[in-house]
């Protein structure tokens, strides 16, 4: 039933690994995360793959350079191994297109340093709440049976998911502020798109960018360019 399409996970205090070689800043990311994170910490790219290979790491934060490799070289390792761990580039040789290339490679987000304490520490919740939220989608689009099926157990499922996924986005110790949307569906249908494929959902959120652009140049209503937009983002 629908009740039982998310299941209730008591509070999980996330798992974050900070990836630099320099000890200072190591200290600096765990002094802003210990009071919501583990931590564990890592001064190189070959102790950071030992580490995630041990398993329960939920977010990386990940230095560019790195005595035995670059950080886009390990950021491509970790989400090749481990597809399902979130992880923020931390670094002090950023560039645009550096941050445009680890953001198309499977990275949560891209901050310079010196970074703002605050800055850090909200994106790192964002990103393990959304890892939270991923994770517990996850078994659904493999199980459930309900929602791919026929009326009205379809519909009553699809009721359900929304009500449970939205509560679920709105509580708990690491929530994220949702703006207000014109349909609940359209960040159900985004995260299951990248519980499904991170790819799909990188396709699917061009579409709808563009399709609203020019749906915005027609002046259609709002409401059908809000209309057009979720179209778009599932076609």
């Amino acid at each position: 039933m629908a009740s039982t399409l998310i299941p209730d996970i008591t509070d999980h205090k996330p798992t974050v690994l900070i990836v630099d070689d320099e000890a200072a800043p190591r200290a600096a990311l765990t002094q802003i995360l210990s009071q919501d994170f583990h931590i564990l910490t890592a001064a190189n790219a070959g102790a950071a793959l030992a580490i995630l290979n041990d398993g329960g790491v939920d977010l990386v934060t990940l230095d560019m350079k790195l005595p035995d490799s670059s950080g886009s070289d390990l950021l491509h390792d970790i989400k090749h191994a481990h597809a399902e761990t979130e992880v923020i580039m931390v670094t002090a040789y950023g560039s645009l297109q550096s941050a445009m290339d680890c953001i198309r490679n499977g990275a949560a987000g891209f901050l310079l340093k010196p970074f703002n304490a605050s800055e850090l520490l909200a994106i790192s919740l964002q990103t393990a709440q959304k890892k939270m939220r991923l994770d517990r989608l996850r078994p659904i689009l493999t199980n459930s049976t309900d929602l791919w099926g026929t009326e009205p157990a379809c519909t009553k499922s699809w009721q359900a998911l929304i009500a449970h996924y939205t509560a679920m986005s709105r509580t708990g110790p690491h929530a994220a502020a949702h703006d207000e949307v014109a349909s609940p569906l359209v960040p159900l249908i985004s995260d299951l798109l990248e519980a499904k494929d991170r790819h799909l959902l990188n396709h699917g959120s061009r579409v709808s960018f563009y399709a609203t652009l020019v749906a915005g140049r027609l002046n259609l209503p709002i409401a059908e360019q809000q209309s057009l937009a979720v179209g778009a983002l599932v076609h």
